[in-house]
């Protein structure tokens, strides 16, 4: 089992072969299924008059609280926030339909069976969802909610007498008045195998070499934990003191590298496309945001697993970053009967560029001996070797995905694996503040050091516990994109290294997942909901390139999407100037490990029932024009959250420092968010 690097007493993560390439992966050798599948549901009927409505009336008595508020808080204060969770979605599994957003099952006008099932003493007989069949095998129960015996006074309810009705509007952005096209949609039902994924060669000749590390960095690869640059205590330098100092942005000659290709950009990339015959076309760090959301969607929010962190962390947040639960957006250009995938970018330049030039940078110097990193710096005007960036590409289900690759040794299962560098605390908080002058003194944020290997403040497992909370999903997607064999992250400052250490996959899907095996899971479903979703909004636009804007609900197991379709021709077509047609889709996710905890064990089971519950469209405004449509109010609103689209400043990062000079704040003050 992969596990933290920062655990105690543990073996190093282990790390599995690499899948076969240019064929399908197959499921993993589980046994067989144990699911029985259900009858096909009867027809809709009034539920207030089934005789499984009217017959629990007559047997469970209202116990005189039909108020929502009230029955959530008795529930919770009898049996606790989560067995009133279970008892909720049970009957919601049972019945197919879904709470109202007051917390009123709708299935009874007169609430009876909400307060009943909520604070009664067991749920009603009808809430086995899955009733074996004579001849079914015996097996390990389902992953529904157990329904204990019944009492003496208990009345057997029929399943087949329950309806099974389309779910109704609820947490729409709209009022009620506001046009709908459809409310549901049959249900597809996804499962992570098989699963398509073939690496497949470059459009021109060979691929590019993949450069490999240099001032023996390699021995990190094959020693888990942090390794330090220096030892602090004797002052010995257990790699190249060259690493010691960062050159700065200004030094170094940044129009000597190869400059980043857009996917809608790259013409090699779209002949592949077009020789696989792929429909999505895009490049990882396009995408990433996307199947981010697909993740949180089908794991609800699952707290991550950071047991392995120390005692101080035990009590601090084991959800993603406030920042990580954003919507995002994503464009995409229609060519010739396929869609390339580009991120959307804000036209305001972030107060992050300097940690991105500085991570184009730093890669020379983890990837060059001195000699040849002097090459890069101002002021050089000879002869440098400087070959092309190195690509991966893979057939994924129906997209093409382009990963570059950061460097390369033979002896990891996968051979490859990326390069991050990763600046601390301070400067993450406040990167346009890096080097500032205050009263005339050099006051620098980068005076944030890590000074152990522990702790809630200035420490490596700090930077581990940010990293797992904010970037793990995003880097764990792009190492399987790319088949990548994990991550090498580079610790420093912005003027120092501190030390080095590498994740791989199976270690970010045990924090992610909580195993490997679902893991590899999550991978599959979050390409296949992806691929599902873009499906929906491109026939619903056919021929038309759209801005995509979507975002996963934090209580429910959702996704709100917006398309708008645009004419890239257009001069005065830009992201502050929507034209339309613009259409809202809000896709149900549910995933039969919603209802369980996500373990190897049920990844035989593991499927996920995707439909379409809301669909709305406002018709196209002219650029410039007041937009009147409700529609597309709720459009600007969520676009306004998307962090890749809105520049945030602030002297975040200022504050905290001089917070640690003075006295150290505790609790939530530390963590910042």
């Amino acid at each position: 089992m992969a596990t933290s690097s920062f655990s105690k007493g543990k073996s190093p993560a282990h790390r599995s072969a690499p899948h076969p390439q240019g064929t399908l992966v197959p499921a993993p050798s589980y046994p067989a299924s144990d699911k029985v599948p259900l009858p096909p549901p009867p027809p809709y009927e009034n539920v207030s008059s089934t005789p499984a409505a009217t017959a629990f009336r007559a047997n469970n008595p209202t116990r005189g609280t039909s108020s929502p508020s009230h029955v959530r808080t008795t529930c919770s204060a009898k049996f606790g926030s989560q067995e009133c969770y279970n008892r909720k979605k049970a009957i919601e599994s049972a019945l197919s339909v879904p709470f109202s957003a007051s917390g009123q099952l709708t299935v009874f006008d007169d609430k009876v069976a909400y307060a009943n099932v909520l604070v009664g003493e067991q749920p009603p007989l009808f809430l086995s969802p899955d009733p074996p069949h004579a001849d079914a095998p015996p097996g390990p129960a389902t992953a529904h909610y157990p329904v204990p015996a019944p009492a003496a006074s208990a009345v057997a309810y029929d399943s087949a007498l329950v309806p099974h009705l389309p779910s109704r509007r609820r947490n729409h952005p709209l009022t009620a008045d506001s046009p709908a096209s459809s409310t549901t949609s049959p249900a597809s039902v996804l499962r992570p195998w098989p699963f398509k994924y073939i690496s497949v060669p470059p459009a021109h000749g060979p691929s590019q070499p993949v450069p490999r590390l240099a001032h023996g960095l390699e021995r990190v690869l094959f020693n888990p934990g942090v390794h330090l640059l220096r030892d602090p205590r004797s002052g010995v330098y257990n790699f190249s003191p060259s690493l010691d100092k960062i050159t700065q942005p200004d030094d170094f000659n940044y129009g000597a590298l190869t400059p980043y290709v857009m996917a809608s950009k790259d013409k090699d990339l779209f002949e592949v496309a077009i020789r696989e015959n792929c429909k999505y076309v895009s490049s990882t760090s396009s995408i990433t945001n996307l199947l981010a959301k697909m993740h949180m969607t089908l794991f609800m929010n699952q707290p991550l697993n950071l047991s392995d962190l120390s005692a101080v962390y035990q009590t601090q947040s084991t959800s993603f970053t406030t920042l990580s639960r954003k919507p995002t957006s994503a464009i995409l250009h229609y060519k010739d009967g396929r869609y390339i995938i580009d991120q959307e970018k804000s036209k305001e330049e972030s107060d992050a560029v300097i940690l991105m030039s500085l991570g184009h940078s730093m890669e020379k110097m983890l990837t060059l001996e001195p000699e040849q990193f002097n090459k890069y710096l101002v002021g050089y005007d000879g002869p440098r070797e400087e070959a092309a960036d190195a690509y991966h590409y893979a057939v994924v289900e129906n997209f093409l995905l382009r990963s570059q690759l950061d460097c390369h040794d033979d002896r990891l299962p996968r051979k490859s694996f990326d390069l991050k560098t990763r600046a601390s605390l301070a400067i993450r908080m406040d990167p346009a503040n890096f080097m500032a002058f205050t009263d005339g003194a050099l006051q620098e944020n980068s005076s944030y050091t890590l000074k152990r290997n522990r702790g809630l403040l200035e420490s490596f497992e700090r930077e581990y516990y940010d990293m797992a909370r904010s970037a793990f999903l995003k880097y764990n997607f792009q190492a399987r994109i790319g088949d990548m064999d994990g991550i090498f992250v580079c610790y420093h400052n912005t003027q120092n290294v501190f030390g080095f250490q590498y994740v791989p996959v199976e270690e970010m899907a045990e924090v992610l997942c909580g195993s490997p095996e679902l893991g590899d899971g999550s991978f599959s479903l979050s390409v296949k909901v992806l691929q599902h979703v873009l499906d929906v909004v491109t026939a619903k636009h056919a021929g038309r390139s759209i801005r995509l804007t979507l975002g996963a609900t934090k209580s429910h197991p959702e996704l709100a999407v917006f398309a708008e379709a645009f004419d890239p021709s257009d001069k005065d077509n830009n992201a502050t100037a929507p034209r339309g047609p613009l259409s809202y889709h809000k896709f149900e996710v549910a995933s039969s490990l919603h209802q369980s905890e996500p373990t190897a064990a049920n990844m035989r089971n593991w499927d996920v029932s995707l439909r379409t519950l809301v669909e709305d469209e406002a018709p196209a405004v002219a650029a410039g024009s007041e937009a009147p449509a409700k529609l597309w109010t709720a459009y600007a609103n969520m676009r306004r959250q998307c962090p890749n689209l809105n520049v945030r400043r602030s002297n975040a990062g200022r504050s905290f420092l001089q917070g640690i000079v003075g006295s150290v704040p505790t609790g939530s003050e530390v963590l910042g968010f």
